[in-house]
């Protein structure tokens, strides 16, 4: 009974800690200027074997594509730290193919 109890002021001690850290660094960020209700605008576009990535209407990373186009069968979107998706919305040949948020 007493492994037991231990276990568990331990376990619920590491969850207030580590909510404590968390807000701790949003405080910083916040210090810092960082606002995260902010959103930026993503954009892809893939012409002529090559895809470039748009922040906020500005190029910021392109690359060639060595492979033809192909089908599109998942979209997967991973973040380095925070990160949320407010909308999403997929075209092709000018027309919008899907729209999740809008």
């Amino acid at each position: 009974v007493k492994e037991a109890e231990l276990i568990k002021l331990f376990t619920n001690s590491l969850r207030y800690i580590q909510f404590a850290t968390a807000n701790q660094f949003y405080m910083i960020c916040e210090n810092f200027g960082v606002d995260y209700t902010d959103y930026v605008q993503l954009k892809c576009v893939s012409k002529d074997q090559e895809l470039v990535i748009f922040v906020n209407e500005e190029p910021a990373y392109s690359f060639k594509v060595p492979n033809p186009k192909s089908k599109i069968i998942g979209v997967c979107i991973f973040f380095e730290g925070t990160g949320s998706i407010k909308d999403i919305k997929l075209t092709g040949n000018a027309r919008e193919v899907y729209s999740f948020g809008l």
